[in-house]
């Protein structure tokens, strides 16, 4: 299934990754298919070489296989997100996100917004915001997830 073909897309990094299409979470893979993600999305509409996301998949010891853990990776995102969505660019790769599609960049839009109100209406105007789909998430955590109503009792 490709979503990324099926229209917009919402990115949640703030708070446990998440990409939603129609209402819906989409599959997202495994905890290096979540980190690639993360790390490209961190990087949204710029291309990141190859060597920086192994760098930051595996630190200081990547596998002798790294670079093609990485292919298979990013196989597994464009399966899930479209080919369009996630590109080759030189040796590296971008994720194409468009304008609203990501909470962190909503998010950084609020704080721009905030920044020319006044003092004493910033704080409320914000808050307005967010209860409308602004910035509500907790800080990221690729790889977590949130417990559902039901599990937290």
């Amino acid at each position: 299934m490709t979503a990324g073909r099926a229209g917009q897309l919402e990115f949640r990094l703030l708070g446990p990754l998440e990409v939603v299409s129609g209402g819906r979470a989409l599959p997202l893979g495994g905890a290096k298919q979540r980190a690639l993600l993360a790390l490209l999305l961190l990087h949204a509409n710029e291309a990141v070489p190859r060597d920086r996301l192994i760098d930051g998949l595996w630190g200081d010891r990547p596998p002798d296989t790294g670079a093609n853990a990485l292919q298979v990776a990013v196989h597994g995102l464009r399966k899930v997100l479209g080919r369009e969505r996630v590109e080759t660019h030189g040796t590296g790769y971008r994720i194409n996100v468009q304008p609203g599609e990501l909470d962190l960049h909503r998010f950084h839009q609020l704080v721009e917004g905030a920044r020319g109100e006044r003092p004493a209406r910033a704080p409320r105007r914000c808050e307005k915001r967010s209860r409308s789909g602004g910035a509500r998430r907790s800080p990221t955590s690729a790889g977590r997830r949130s417990p559902t109503s039901s599990e937290r009792g």
